[in-house]
């Protein structure tokens, strides 16, 4: 069973306890913290957008309904995100 729900929380989490460990040692500026606080009050409104999408989504998923490979690519910060991309892909499709 796919938890995104799960995942999402954790990274925010993991986010902010970064944000608040940088902002106490004084390794990240008073702007960046809450520049990034304020991006992640917006996560919301972005899933709602994505949720909208619903249809061209959709749309798109006909392309790939017969592909038998995929490649997710990350690095950095976005590394875990690809490697839960890929994990919900063979949870859900057995597609790896």
């Amino acid at each position: 069973v796919a938890s995104t729900k799960a995942f999402t929380a954790q990274i925010t989490v993991l986010t902010m306890m970064a944000l608040a460990i940088g902002k106490e040692k004084g390794t990240i500026s008073v702007e960046k913290y809450l520049a990034v606080i304020k991006e992640l009050s917006h996560i919301p409104e972005k899933i709602e957008r994505v949720l909208a999408l619903n249809k061209s989504i959709k749309k798109l998923s006909r392309i790939f309904t017969y592909a038998r490979n995929f490649i997710y690519l990350g690095r950095g910060y976005n590394y875990p995100i690809a490697l839960e991309g890929a994990l919900k892909l063979k949870e859900i499709s057995y597609i790896h």
